[in-house]
C-alpha cells in the first residue's frame, strides 16, 4: 500500500489555508443554492469540492496538479458568473501561492495555460451570442469595446503578477537549496569534528600510554644496560611522535588564522632531508635520499622540516616501499619530490587529499596514525613560502613535488634540471 507524502512545513501551511478558503467558498455557494434555489451555486459547491479532494493527496508529490485544477476551477467560476470572479480566482490561487510549491518552469507553465483562458473566454463571449451554453453566465450589458478591454487588462495584470512571482519562485528556490546545502555541508563538517576529535584523542593516547608505560617499567623493575636503552629508544619515538601531532594541530591553526610567521634562512636541502629521514627511526631504511649535495633553499627551517617530514611520513603509511626523494634546481624555485612505488594518488581523490580530516573519510577504522591534517599543512606551508605542491607520478612511482624558492647566490644553478623531466602531473 502506497504512503501518502508527507508535505514540507510551508506546504502544510498552504494546503490548510487552500482548504479553509475552498470550504468557505463551497458553504456559501451551499448556502447560496438552497436560498435562490440556484444551480450554479450547486454546480460551483461541487468543484471546490473535486478541487478539495484532489488536494488531500498530491500537495508532498505532484503540487502543479493541485495548481491546474484550481485553474479549472477559476475557469468554471467565469463560466458560471463571469470573468471578474474566474480571473480573481486565478491570482489568488495560481499565481499567489505557486512560488512556495513549484519550479520556476512548472510556474511559467500553469501561467501560460492560464493567460492561454482569456483567449478562450472572448471567444465563447461572443459564441454565447449563437450558442446557448448550460449554466454559461449571462452576458453583461457593455460595450465590446469596454468588454475586450478589460480582459486585456486582466490578461496584463495576469502576466505581471505572473512574472513577478515566477521571480519569487527563482529566489525562494535559490534560497531554499542554499540553505540545505549549506545545512548538509555543516552536519557533514559536524561529523568531521566528531571524528577528529576522536582520532585526535585515540593519536594522543597512543603515544602517552607507551611513555607511561615504558617509564613506569623503568621506574619499578631492573634491568639492564641494553634493555633500558631499547625503552628509551621507544619513548624517545614516541615523544616524537606525540610532539609531531602537537605540531602540526598548532600549525594547522596558525595557517586557518593567518597568523603563521616565516623566518627563511639557508639550508642545504641534502641535509634537512637526512635529519628528516633520520628522525623516522627503524623505518628510515625503507626511505632513499636521492638529492644531490649542495642544493640550498631559502625557507623556515623548521616548516620545512615540517613540510618532508609529512610527506615522507605520508609516503611511509599509505605508500610501498622504497620512498625515493629527490630534487633539482629548476630557474629560480627547487623542485623536491617524494615518490614511493605504491602509484601515486587516485586522480579522482587529488583534490579530496588536500582537505582538512580527509583520512578520516578514507580510514574510518584509524587502523593507520595520523589526524589527516600532514597533506593540507604541507600545502598551506608551501603556499607560504610562495611555491607549490601537486601531486605526480613518475616511472611507475607515485607522490608528491614541492616548489621551493632557491638561494638566490646557489652557485649550483648549473644542475641538470632533467631530473624533473618525463613526469606527468596528475592534477
Amino acid at each position: 500500500m502506497a504512503t501518502r507524502p508527507i508535505p514540507t512545513p510551508l506546504q502544510a501551511v498552504v494546503l490548510k489555508w487552500r482548504r479553509a478558503v475552498y470550504g468557505l467558498a463551497m458553504a456559501g455557494l451551499l448556502v447560496f443554492a438552497a436560498l435562490a434555489s440556484d444551480p450554479r451555486a450547486m454546480v460551483g459547491a461541487t468543484m471546490f469540492l473535486v478541487a478539495w479532494f484532489v488536494g488531500r493527496g498530491l500537495l508532498g508529490e505532484r503540487p502543479h496538479v493541485i495548481l491546474l485544477t484550481d485553474l479549472g476551477v477559476s475557469v468554471g467560476l467565469w463560466w458560471l458568473y463571469g470573468p471578474i470572479s474566474g480571473a480573481a480566482f486565478v491570482v489568488l490561487g495560481v499565481a499567489a501561492i505557486s512560488p512556495f510549491l513549484l519550479t520556476a518552469d512548472q510556474s511559467r507553465t500553469i501561467l501560460i495555460v492560464a493567460l492561454a483562458t482569456i483567449p478562450i473566454r472572448v471567444g465563447l463571449h461572443f459564441l454565447a451570442d449563437e450558442i446557448e451554453f448550460p449554466l454559461f453566465h449571462a452576458r453583461e450589458p457593455v460595450p465590446t469595446s469596454e468588454f475586450l478591454t478589460g480582459e486585456g487588462i486582466q490578461a496584463l495584470l495576469l502576466l505581471g503578477i505572473g512574472i513577478l512571482m515566477m521571480r519569487i519562485a527563482v529566489m525562494l528556490r535559490r534560497g531554499l537549496e542554499a540553505l540545505a546545502a549549506d545545512l548538509d555541508r555543516q552536519r557533514d563538517l559536524n561529523a568531521l569534528k566528531d571524528r577528529f576529535v576522536a582520532t585526535v584523542s585515540h593519536q594522543l593516547r597512543t603515544p602517552l600510554t607507551s611513555l607511561k608505560g615504558f617509564s613506569t617499567a623503568l621506574l619499578e623493575g631492573d634491568h639492564d644496560p641494553e634493555e633500558r636503552r631499547e625503552f628509551l629508544t621507544i619513548m624517545s619515538d614516541q615523544a616524537e611522535e606525540l610532539h609531531a601531532l602537537i605540531e602540526d594541530l598548532i600549525t594547522f591553526s596558525r595557517i586557518g588564522a593567518g597568523g603563521l610567521a616565516l623566518k627563511p634562512t639557508e639550508i642545504e636541502l641534502r641535509k634537512a632531508i637526512g635529519m628528516v629521514i633520520a628522525g623516522f627511526g627503524a623505518r628510515a631504511e625503507r626511505v632513499s635520499n636521492q638529492v644531490p649535495p649542495g642544493i640550498t633553499v631559502l625557507v623556515d627551517g623548521n616548516r620545512l622540516h615540517q613540510v618532508l617530514r609529512n610527506l615522507v611520513d605520508n609516503a611511509l603509511k599509505y605508500g610501498e616501499p622504497p620512498v625515493v626523494i629527490s630534487a633539482a634546481l629548476d630557474g629560480s624555485v627547487v623542485r623536491c619530490r617524494v615518490l614511493d612505488a605504491g602509484g601515486g594518488v587516485d586522480p579522482k581523490k587529488i583534490d579530496l587529499v588536500f582537505e582538512p580530516y580527509a583520512r578520516l573519510v578514507d580510514d574510518p577504522t584509524m587502523s593507520r596514525p595520523g589526524i589527516g591534517l600532514g597533506l593540507p599543512i604541507v600545502r598551506g606551508l608551501i603556499e607560504a613560502h610562495g611555491g607549490t605542491v601537486h601531486a605526480v607520478t613518475r616511472g611507475g612511482m607515485g607522490g608528491f613535488e614541492v616548489s621551493l624558492p632557491a638561494q638566490p647566490d646557489d652557485h649550483h644553478s648549473q644542475l641538470d634540471s632533467s631530473l624533473l623531466s618525463g613526469a606527468s602531473v596528475d592534477q
